[in-house]
């Protein structure tokens, strides 16, 4: 007897683990993309940088500017909304060179309670690019 409540205890374990495992994927497929109402392109260089300009993919969604000066940025503030890009595309022109570097969005968890984000990207000396997600919004 005590044989088979053992047995039946050790099945009723593991179908208990299959039920939170089945749950706990659930809500990891049920997360949100980040929510994202502000968007900046900093010049992070000693130069003026001109025809500067960002594109999403696969959603096309860009933004662009005929020019950032040195130290400054553009910011742009809009309704906050899910943020789909998953690969970005920066280009601009700087020190007598043209730049294109393509790019991932940076990835973030989201909770339920999550704050609307602020989407950052770095223009570098050289060519280079980084992209940042800042919780709420930037100064």
């Amino acid at each position: 007897m005590i044989e088979i409540k053992l047995h039946d205890t050790v099945i009723k374990a593991v179908i208990l683990m299959c039920v939170f495992s089945v749950i706990g994927c659930q809500n990891i497929l049920k997360a949100r993309r980040p929510m994202v109402g502000l968007g900046i392109v900093e010049n992070t260089t000693n130069s003026q940088l001109r025809n500067v300009k960002v594109i999403h993919l696969p959603t096309r969604a860009s933004v662009s500017t005929s020019g950032i000066l040195p130290h400054q940025r553009l910011v742009l503030g809009f309704e906050p909304t899910e943020l789909r890009g998953e690969t970005a595309i920066v280009s601009w022109y700087g020190n007598g060179q043209m730049y294109k570097v393509t790019l991932d969005v940076p990835k973030v968890r989201v909770t339920d309670k999550a704050d609307i984000m602020t989407l950052v990207y770095r223009l570098h000396t050289g060519g280079r690019v980084t992209a940042h997600l800042i919780v709420g919004r930037y100064p």
